[in-house]
């Protein structure tokens, strides 16, 4: 993709082309995320019902004690996801479209970010670019043209999390350099 110099006015026509090619290359993680991030908040509903079901744990730690509610709070994965999953308080459908909210906000600030660092980086026209899938994410590669010269701007999404971490979630990374 060759891009003529542009105007000042135009320079957002640079940004907006490589985001077009994010936005296709993150359709499809973006489908699993949504898809996972669904499936952890039934997965804390199924956890919360059954600890209060559990009626050694409530013998065990007293109902209503103060560490009681901490380890439900645990189950949960936080008070506010509590709030969310509990029974009583949302249906599925409202279960679900909490996680769709949690998923779009998660996805606009990923996007705020890397528009972050093109806005940063002066991009006045885009010479090349790739985006390359592997098996646990993918890779953008551009060459840029920029008010202080040509640029590489890479941005590459990998899995991070995992066991005993954190759950597990998409990681992308920005990285503009000469």
């Amino acid at each position: 993709m060759k891009i003529s110099q542009l105007t000042e006015n135009e320079t957002n026509t640079a940004i907006k082309e490589i985001t077009s090619q994010l936005d296709t290359a993150f359709a499809k993680f973006d489908e699993e995320f949504r898809k996972s991030e669904i499936a952890y908040f039934f997965a804390r509903k199924k956890a919360v019902a059954e600890f209060w079901n559990n009626k050694e744990l409530k013998a065990e730690l007293g109902n209503g004690s103060s560490e009681w509610y901490e380890r439900l709070w645990a189950t949960a994965g936080g008070k506010g996801m509590y709030n969310i999953v509990a029974p009583g308080y949302h249906n599925d459908a409202g279960i679900t479209e909490k996680a769709n909210k949690y998923v779009d906000g998660k996805i606009a600030a990923r996007n705020a970010s890397i528009s972050k660092k093109l806005v940063k980086a002066e991009i006045t026209s885009v010479d090349s670019g790739d985006v390359v899938h592997s098996t646990d994410g993918f890779n953008g590669y551009f060459d840029v043209q920029t008010n202080a010269g040509p640029k590489r701007v890479t941005i590459e999404t990998i899995v991070a999390g995992g066991y005993n971490i954190q759950r597990m979630h998409y990681r992308t990374l920005v990285k503009v350099s000469k």
